[in-house]
C-alpha cells in the first residue's frame, strides 16, 4: 500500500507505532521505577510492575527493541528507490542531503530543551525523588556549565558522538547518521554488481566481528528490498501461518530486557541460544517488519490513519517527549500527587503529557521536519547539483 509519490504507507505506521511505544517505556522509567528496576520497594502497584515486566506483553514498552525497529527501517526506506530505479545518483543526492535532514530537527530539540533549562522548567530531580526515579528521570539535566554543554551537543557531539545530555534519546542519531552512510556506501560500492547479496552478509560478519552489532540494522534493512522486488509465491494459509509466527516471535525476542531478564522463557533456553542475546532486539524488529511485508492484514492495520499520523509526527515525538516529561508532565506530578494520590496524578499527567507531546510533535514535523527536507534538498541543488 503506497500512496500517489511512492511512499509506503504501512511503513510509516510501524515507525509511528514505534515512536509511541517509546514514550510509553520512558513514562514507565519515570513513575514506576520498578519496571526496570525489578525491586518491591519500588513498586507503586503493589508490584504489578515487576509482574508485567515478566510477560511476553512487556514488548509494548520495550525502548531498545522500538529503537532497533527504527534502523532496520532506516535501512530499507533509504535503499527502497535505489533498487527500484538502479541509479547511482539517487544515492549521491541522498547522502549529501542526509545530515541535514536529520540535524535540523535535532538542533531544534538541542534548542529548545537549552531555553527549558535556563528558564527553570525542568523539574524531574524533584518529581524522582517522589517516584523513585533516581537513577534515570532524576539523572538529567543536573551538569554544569550547560551553555557549554549545549554549544558542543550543537555543534557537533550529538550529532557525531551521540551526546544525549539534553535529550536522552539522541543517543541513536550518531548511529542513525553513520548506519546511512554505511547504506549509501554498500549500496554504491555494489551498483551494478551481481554480488550485492554477498555483499551484505560480509558486511554482516564484519559488523559482528567488530562488536558493531546496532548497524546490523541498517544491512538487515536493505535485504527487504529483495522479498519486496521477488516476492515468494506463498499460498494464503501458508502466508498468514508465517506472517503471525513471525510477529509473535519478533514480539518475544522484543519483550528481552536486555539489564538481566528474568522471563520464564529465556531462562531455559539452551545456553548456545542465549549467547546471541546481544542480537535479540535486531531479530526480533526484523522479524516484526518482515511478517508485515508478508501478511495484507497486517498492511491494512499499519496503512490506518491513525497510525500514519504517528508516523508522520514519529520523529519530532521520538525527539520531543522526554523533554515534556521531565518538565511539564513533572510539574504537574508535583502539584496533584498529594491531593489526587500517587496513581491519580500519574493517569492526568499521562493524559496531558501525551496531548502535548502529540500537539507540540505535529507543529515540529510541520514547520521544521517538513522544512528540513525542503532545506536539505535546496541545499543539495545549491552546493552539489551541476546544471
Amino acid at each position: 500500500m503506497s500512496n500517489g509519490s511512492g511512499k509506503v504507507l504501512y511503513l510509516d505506521g510501524i515507525r509511528g507505532l514505534a515512536a509511541f511505544f517509546v514514550l510509553l517505556h520512558h513514562f514507565c522509567l519515570a513513575f514506576y521505577p520498578a519496571y526496570y528496576t525489578h525491586e518491591m520497594a519500588d513498586s507503586h502497584l503493589n508490584g504489578m510492575e515487576l509482574v508485567y515486566d515478566n510477560t511476553f506483553f512487556s514488548f509494548l514498552t520495550s525502548g531498545s527493541f522500538c529503537v532497533h525497529i527504527f534502523f532496520v527501517l532506516s535501512g530499507y526506506v533509504l535503499s527502497r528507490k535505489y533498487y527500484r530505479e538502479n541509479d547511482l545518483g539517487i544515492i549521491i543526492a541522498s547522502a549529501q542531503k542526509r545530515y541535514l535532514r536529520l540535524f535540523i530537527p535535532v538542533g531544534a530539540t538541542l534548542l529548545f530543551s537549552y531555553i527549558l533549562l535556563q528558564a527553570g522548567a525542568y523539574y524531574n530531580v524533584q518529581a524522582a525523588a517522589i517516584t523513585g526515579s533516581h537513577e534515570w528521570l532524576g539523572g538529567f539535566w543536573t551538569f554544569s556549565r550547560p551553555t557549554v554543554v549545549f554549544l558542543k551537543s550543537f555543534l557537533w557531539e550529538t550529532m557525531f558522538l551521540g551526546n544525549n545530555q539534553y535529550d536522552t534519546t539522541m543517543w541513536t542519531m550518531s548511529i542513525e547518521l553513520y548506519g546511512s552512510m554505511l547504506v549509501f556506501a554498500l549500496l554504491a560500492l555494489t551498483h551494478n554488481s551481481r554480488n550485492k547479496g554477498m555483499m551484505l552478509v560480509l558486511t554482516s560478519v564484519a559488523l559482528v566481528a567488530m562488536g558493531k552489532t546496532q548497524y546490523i540494522c541498517f544491512v538487515l534493512g536493505i535485504s527487504f528490498n529483495y522479498l519486496e522486488l521477488r516476492p515468494p509465491a506463498l499460498s494464503s494459509p501458508v502466508r498468514v501461518l508465517l506472517s503471525t509466527g513471525l510477529m509473535v516471535a519478533g514480539c518475544m525476542l522484543g519483550s528481552y530486557e536486555i539489564h538481566g531478564d528474568t522471563k520464564p522463557f529465556f531462562a531455559h533456553l539452551p545456553p548456545v541460544v542465549k549467547a546471541m542475546r546481544g542480537i535479540y532486539h535486531i531479530a526480533g524488529g526484523y522479524f516484526v517488519i518482515l511478517a508485515v511485508l508478508l501478511s495484507p492484514r497486517l498492511q491494512a492495520f499499519f496503512s490506518s490513519r491513525l497510525l500514519r499520523f504517528l508516523g508522520f509526527i514519529s520523529f519530532s515525538l521520538y525527539l520531543l517527549h522526554c523533554l515534556i516529561i521531565g518538565s511539564l508532565g513533572s510539574a504537574l506530578f508535583l502539584r496533584l500527587h498529594e491531593s489526587m494520590g500517587y496513581n491519580g496524578a500519574v493517569a492526568v499527567v499521562f493524559a496531558v503529557t501525551l496531548a502535548v507531546v502529540v500537539g507540540l510533535s505535529f507543529l515540529m514535523a510541520r514547520y521544521v521536519d517538513v522544512k528540513a527536507m525542503q532545506v536539505a534538498g535546496y541545499c543539495h541543488k545549491r552546493w552539489f547539483k551541476q546544471g
